[in-house]
């Protein structure tokens, strides 16, 4: 028995290699979701260390009756750059409420993502 070779169709040898642009499209689109994961991720951190800063602020605040500039001033070394307090206030006698802002930087940028953005965080603390 003879086995026959036939040649290959024309169709056949024009999707040789159709792999790549898919594979380099799979790469580009990897890498922009990590982008966008570590931006959003370093967002989110620098949000909840101003969170804590606003916190501890309000703290010092209601149990010195200092204003919420003095902590900041007297802090050495700020992650932040420069913060503004937006509120700082005595509601009831007893109950202190501090606002900060900040501005974060990304990392890098990401298309569809802010370079810089204000961030405030809003702290309550109460003297019993």
């Amino acid at each position: 028995m003879i086995w026959l070779i036939q040649p290959r169709d024309k169709a056949q040898l024009n999707e040789r290699g159709s792999l790549a642009p898919l594979a380099i499209g799979l790469a580009l689109l990897s890498l922009a979701a990590i982008l966008t994961t570590v931006a959003a991720s370093s967002l989110f951190l620098f949000q909840k260390r101003l969170l804590t800063l606003a916190e501890a602020t309000a703290l010092f605040a209601v149990s010195t009756g200092e204003p919420a500039q003095s902590f900041l001033t007297q802090l050495k070394t700020s992650r932040f750059g420069q913060i503004a307090v937006a509120k700082d206030q005595i509601i009831d006698g007893k109950t202190v409420e501090v606002r900060l802002c900040a501005q974060w930087v990304s990392p890098f940028a990401v298309v569809g993502l802010p370079l810089t953005q204000i961030v405030c965080a809003e702290a309550r603390s109460r003297l019993i």
